[in-house]
């Protein structure tokens, strides 16, 4: 067991915690399972959807406790998965699905790490039930990303195809008469190919939004 450490636990992908919102919900953790696994089985469950045993399931029922508002509440299923070299903290559903994820803070991850060293590597069964295909991005870049096509859709629905346009000839250095092949493109092509190139479109729809 691992005791009085701060978890963000968050839907979706890993974020690093300097990657946290000061907004964010955080978890005073009291105490928290902790497990030594390989690190192909710990990339799995970064990285992809999964679902684990029942026995895996009953080794961390209600073993997680978290300091809320005075008292102490229990996560149903959460744990702490190290091979070695990381510490990822997991919660799952009562299927065995995971459900959310956190990082840790650097100092208690490298706490956690030391005290692993001669732990000895369980074997947790599982199976994934989907493989991550999307290139995974910062928290930031992610925010970016869907402020663009945010932005770009009300545009082309209010029909304020100016902007479209200026978007347009901003990322390409050229100029197409038809404004839906230019909406159309712009986001395929954030979609499928989001680079460091549209930061510079974000700041350009930061500096037009708020005037």
């Amino acid at each position: 067991m691992i005791s009085d450490i701060i978890l963000n636990f968050l839907d979706g992908r890993l974020y690093e915690f300097f990657e946290w919102n000061s907004d964010d919900n955080f978890e005073h953790i009291k105490n928290i399972p902790l497990f030594k696994v390989e690190s192909s089985v710990l990339e799995d469950f970064i990285f992809n959807k999964i679902k684990c045993s029942t026995n895996f399931l009953k080794k961390i029922n209600n073993k997680t406790e978290v300091f809320a508002s005075g008292i102490i509440k229990r996560i149903e299923y959460a744990t702490i998965l190290t091979d070695g070299n990381r510490a990822i903290a997991f919660e799952f559903s009562d299927k065995g699905e995971k459900l959310t994820i956190s990082s840790l803070l650097l100092d208690e991850e490298e706490e956690i790490l030391d005290l692993v060293t001669d732990m000895d590597i369980i074997s947790i069964e599982y199976k994934i039930l989907e493989r991550e295909k999307e290139k995974l991005y910062t928290r930031k870049e992610q925010f970016i990303k869907n402020y663009i096509i945010q932005d770009l859709k009300a545009a082309y629905i209010n029909k304020d195809y100016n902007k479209i346009k200026y978007l347009y000839e901003e990322i390409y250095h050229k100029s197409n008469k038809n404004i839906e092949k230019q909406y159309n493109k712009m986001i395929t092509d954030i979609n499928k190919n989001f680079n460091k190139n549209h930061f510079k479109i974000f700041h350009i729809l930061k500096l037009i939004n708020v005037k």
